[in-house]
């Protein structure tokens, strides 16, 4: 259904431009351009890529109007600018930032993780004083991992027991200490 189409649109569109603004920020077309070449590259490999409604062009351009005013915001230009205006990452947008995305080239990804520890270190501190709390809170660097496919819930649940979990630790404790089920006294 076009709906699904749209979800789904909207979701891959929503990853590739928010890693596109992380590692650098960009005009409305060079947005456009990075978000619609990796995008048509996922369509043409789904099998459920219809003629419907999430097709047309103008469908396209509007999910990517609401994408980029949700992950991105128009860089402030001084009077003196004559260029198109360009778009960089909200602070709010920075958590989904993923390190391991295959997009971005080695490079990219260190100024994109740059980018993404100073939007999380504005986000940490108020508006009124600029380094307040900056430090005082340790963020993770991955975020949590998206939800599974339905079929694959009730393994990722299995894996995440505290049973299963305290299981594989006694097991690597076991290999680890040359067959004793304890380690040694120190």
């Amino acid at each position: 259904s076009s709906a699904t189409d749209h979800t789904v649109l909207r979701c891959n569109m929503k990853r590739e431009l928010l890693h596109a603004l992380a590692a650098e920020p960009r005009s409305h077309s060079e947005a456009m351009a990075a978000v619609s070449g990796a995008v048509t590259r996922r369509d043409e490999t789904d099998s459920g890529a219809g003629s419907g409604d999430a097709d047309s062009p103008a469908s396209f351009r509007a999910v990517f109007a609401d994408v980029l005013n949700e992950v991105g915001k128009q860089k402030s230009q001084g009077s003196r600018s004559t260029g198109a205006p360009t778009y960089e990452l909200k602070a709010e947008a920075s958590d989904e930032y993923d390190p391991t995305f295959f997009h971005l080239r080695r490079h990219e990804h260190q100024h994109a993780m740059d980018t993404v520890a100073r939007l999380r270190r504005q986000k940490l501190s108020p508006p009124g004083s600029p380094r307040a709390g900056g430090n005082s809170k340790c963020l993770p660097l991955v975020t949590p991992p998206p939800s599974s496919h339905p079929r694959f819930v009730s393994c990722r649940l299995l894996l995440h027991l505290p049973v299963m979990d305290a299981s594989i630790r006694r097991a690597l404790l076991f290999a680890l200490t040359g067959g004793n089920w304890l380690p040694p006294d120190e």
